[in-house]
């Protein structure tokens, strides 16, 4: 016999030691099943064995050491086990290996430095266990390698220059680590690499200038390390780049303009830094992103027109800076937009009537900004829209009927605004509508009694209006049924308190509920700051 393939067979119990008997055996593929227990000893004693594949069974215990007398093995998979110990520096016998794959198991230990003789592997594949220790340099020796992946261990220590000799390396994955110290200016001498991801480590240092020469790179994710300095101008030479994440870093300086050269870029992450400066016009030349996140850095200055050319762009999130300047009527072109977010800028103007083209948004954010001017009443056009918050602006006039079309809306947040006029009755289509926040503004007139259509309703903050008449008896009916924080205080109510409120709000059972920005609340109920008659009840709850 010299190939036994049974996979997915559901095979249960471990392996025979009988089947070192099989000296002829070329080809053991034994994945996808429930096999235990640990790999024999006298698996070693398959010398003609060129392909063993157990992947996927429940295979514990180390790798034994008689595995490096498999001098004929070229691929090794044992993923998907739980395997567990050290690699046996006897894996360095193992010259024929080109493929080999040990991904999430539970090894631990550090790289032998034997790894360095399989000098015909392309595939190395080792993540999702918990090896230690610092990558060795002798790795440098893998001049075949096209793949080596690492991802979800503990190792630590810094990137060994020899990592520039893999000439043939495409991808290179070392996210989830520990790895400290800069990146080396070798890294510039993998012209073949096309995925680099080191995500997620403790690097430090600036981007080397090298970089630029990784011709064939299509995806750069350094987010989530302490990478400092300023974007090098040469990342301009990147034309492959897709996917570009240097996110959470301390990165410095302004957006080269040389960034508008990444013609194939659909995803730009540079959020949580300290950038400065502005939006060079020169982005306006990624007609093929898709996503564009620089929230929480310092940029200044306002939005450049030429961001309206960014007709595939679907995210766009530039909250949390310094931004000035009015929202321009190019934004109207974005018409791919789905998610729209410059909160806690410095934005002023009106809303432009142009917004109301975006009829693929679901979600705006431009909540602590200085914008001026009512809603356009072209926002009742954006049909898939669950999210507007628009709270602590300047906003003026009266809330436009129309914002009754938006039937998909969940949360709305004009609050901290001047709006004036009544609640329109239109509001009542809103059905489903969790988070409603008005407070904080000089609304006026009576609440019809259409709000008791919105049952889905669990926060309604009209506080701090001049809202006057009699507070509408269906109200009870929506604590009845989801309501848990209800702030109607400081406003000029009159007549008697109704009583369907007092009972429904006697009748619940109030726990902690999660509010839409995902922050824990008790069930609170405030009325004081009114001019009812009668049957008024204390205000219920810690957030009155």
């Amino acid at each position: 016999m010299t190939s036994l393939d049974i996979y997915e067979n559901s095979l249960t119990g471990s392996l025979p030691t009988e089947i070192g008997s099989l000296r002829s055996l070329t080809s053991l593929h034994l994945d996808g099943n429930s096999l235990t227990g640990s790999l024999p000893t006298e698996i070693g004693s398959l010398r003609s064995l060129t392909s063993l594949d157990l992947n996927g069974n429940s295979l514990t215990g180390s790798l034994p050491t008689e595995i490096g007398s498999l001098f004929n093995l070229s691929s090794l998979h044992l993923d998907g086990n739980s395997l567990t110990g050290s690699l046996p520096t006897e894996i360095g016998s193992l010259r024929s290996l080109t493929s080999f794959d040990l991904n999430d198991n539970s090894l631990t230990g550090s790289l032998p430095t034997e790894i360095g003789s399989l000098h015909s592997l392309s595939s190395l594949d080792l993540n999702s266990n918990s090896l230690t220790g610092s990558l060795p340099t002798e790795i440098g020796s893998l001049r075949s390698l096209t793949s080596l992946d690492l991802n979800y261990n503990s190792l630590t220590g810094s990137l060994p220059t020899e990592i520039g000799i893999f000439s043939s390396l495409t991808s290179l994955d070392l996210l989830w680590n520990s790895l400290t110290g800069s990146l080396p200016t070798e890294i510039g001498s993998l012209r073949s690499l096309s995925y680099l991801d080191l995500n997620y480590n403790s690097l430090t240092g600036s981007l080397p200038t090298e970089i630029g020469s990784l011709f064939n790179l299509t995806s750069l994710y350094l987010n989530g390390n302490s990478l400092t300095g300023s974007l090098p101008t040469e990342i301009g030479s990147l034309h492959s780049l897709t996917s570009l994440y240097l996110n959470s870093n301390s990165l410095i300086g302004s957006l080269p303009t040389e960034i508008g050269s990444l013609r194939s870029l659909t995803s730009l992450d540079l959020n949580c830094n300290s950038l400065t400066g502005s939006l060079p016009t020169e982005i306006g030349s990624l007609r093929s992103l898709t996503s564009l996140h620089l929230d929480g850095n310092s940029l200044t200055g306002s939005l450049p027109t030429e961001i309206g050319s960014l007709h595939s762009l679907t995210s766009l999130y530039l909250n949390r800076n310094f931004l000035i300047g009015s929202l321009p009527t190019d934004i109207g072109s974005l018409r791919s937009l789905t998610s729209l977010d410059l909160a806690g800028n410095s934005l002023t103007g009106s809303l432009p009537t142009e917004i109301g083209s975006l009829r693929n948004l679901t979600s705006v954010n431009l909540n602590w900004n200085s914008l001026t001017g009512s809603l356009p009443t072209e926002i009742g056009s954006l049909h898939s829209l669950t999210d507007l918050l628009l709270g602590r602006n300047s906003l003026t006039g009266s809330l436009p009927t129309e914002i009754g079309s938006l039937r998909n809306l969940t949360s709305l947040d004009l609050a901290g605004n001047s709006l004036t006029g009544s609640l329109p009755t239109e509001i009542g289509s809103l059905q489903s509508l969790d988070y409603l926040d008005l407070s904080w503004n000089s609304l006026t007139g009576s609440l019809s009694t259409e709000i008791g259509s919105l049952r889905s309703m669990t926060y309604l903050d009209l506080g701090q209006n001049s809202l006057t008449g009699s507070l509408p008896t269906e109200i009870g009916d929506l604590i009845i049924a989801n309501l848990r924080y209800l702030n109607i205080r400081s406003n000029k109510f009159t007549g008697v308190f109704p009583e369907s409120i007092s009972n429904a709000i006697q009748k619940g059972d109030y726990v902690q509920i999660s509010d839409w920005d995902d922050d824990w609340y008790d069930a609170s109920f405030c009325f004081s700051g009114n001019n009812f008659t009668a049957n008024v009840p204390e205000d219920f709850g810690d957030y009155c």
